[in-house]
């Protein structure tokens, strides 16, 4: 009996623990790809503005 409780107990902490790592993984990826398309767009729009200048 007290096995299984630890057991379930286990489980249940290794679930969450697992959600907040992909959570954590997830929210990473999101930042860098954010910042990549912000440079991109920067790089763009400094392109926009030389091409007015010439």
């Amino acid at each position: 009996m007290l096995t299984s409780l630890y057991i379930i107990s286990l489980t249940i902490l290794l679930t969450f623990l697992v959600l907040y790592a992909a959570d954590k993984i997830m929210s990473r990826f999101k930042k860098m790809n954010n910042t990549v398309a912000q440079t991109e767009q920067v790089a763009s729009e400094m392109e926009l503005t030389e091409s007015y200048k010439s």
